[in-house]
């Protein structure tokens, strides 16, 4: 009896393949990472479904060596052999665009603050809360510290909690939030206000670039690559096959892939031209890729 195995079937140990950002984010709870289209480096990106577990991060050029399912040189389905740095083996490299959060949510997410504003009005001392309107003023130091280097420029954190014009808060010293200002040059102005106008460009953590003006830090984002039109692809890694498992053509109803049908019968039906026309494209796009991988 025969049995078409496709390749997500055919993982060995020691790799993890995903389908898609969806099929990562249901699996770990979490984004995959950004899109790299510098993966393969010289400005060469690839897609790539899977990552290597067990290496060693200390020594990314060291080869990392797997067969994979593919066109010989007659043109017919084979295992085939390739040979990628450890660092690569490593990666996850799916296309499709980061979601960033809202920073309305983001700032909702993070709710109020104990920590008060004290001031005197008619000889007594008035204590009033934080408002939701400036929520934004609050940032954590390690996320102003974080926001002064990404302008650069000279940019430095003032710690208005300390400032002899902001002497009346009453900080709650289980909220590491604080009221602080950024200063370049000469120009000085809210922390918080420059991270709600960076996260409400492209959502909180966008990419982008810092421009200093007579007016203070400007934020610009910029619109990463995703590589939904790529067309490299670095294959899936394969087990090693049994005796009676062989590479095959998919068929008309597995296309665009080459599978492993189990069994001793040879498989019966041809496929279109077309689907084999598409199916050698891949394998090309393969082969191209492994020429521009560093040996």
């Amino acid at each position: 009896m025969q049995q078409l195995i496709q390749v997500q079937q055919l993982v060995p140990p020691g790799v993890i393949a995903y389908t898609g950002r969806g099929d990562y984010q249901t699996r770990t709870g979490q984004q995959a990472p950004a899109y790299d289209a510098n993966l393969l480096g010289s400005g060469v990106g690839a897609i790539k479904r899977w990552v290597a577990s067990g290496l060693n991060p200390a020594n990314p050029n060291a080869p990392y060596a797997f067969q994979y399912l593919g066109l010989d040189a007659q043109g017919q389905p084979a295992v085939l052999k390739m040979t990628i740095p450890a660092g690569i083996a490593m990666k996850l490299n799916l296309p499709g665009a980061l979601a960033y959060q809202d920073y309305s949510s983001w700032l909702q997410a993070r709710g109020g603050t104990n920590s008060v504003h004290v001031f005197s009005f008619m000889d007594q001392q008035i204590r009033r809360p934080i408002t939701q309107a400036e929520w934004p003023l609050l940032l954590t130091p390690q996320e102003a510290s974080a926001l002064a280097a990404e302008i650069g420029n000279g940019a430095k954190v003032v710690d208005v909690s300390t400032d002899a014009f902001n002497q009346g808060f009453v900080w709650d010293p289980t909220d590491p939030r604080r009221v602080q200002d950024i200063v370049v040059g000469s120009w000085r102005g809210s922390a918080g206000y420059l991270f709600r106008d960076r996260s409400a460009a492209a959502g909180v953590g966008a990419p982008g670039s810092w421009t200093i003006t007579a007016d203070g830090p400007k934020f610009t984002a910029t619109t990463p690559a995703t590589g939904q039109t790529e067309t490299r692809v670095i294959p899936l890694p394969i087990r090693d096959l049994a005796a009676d498992e062989k590479p095959v053509f998919g068929g008309p109803f597995i296309p665009d892939q080459i599978v492993v049908q189990k069994g001793s019968d040879a498989i019966g039906a041809a496929i279109p031209a077309d689907l084999e026309q598409l199916i050698r494209d891949t394998h090309d796009r393969v082969v191209r890729i492994d020429n521009l991988l560093p040996r």
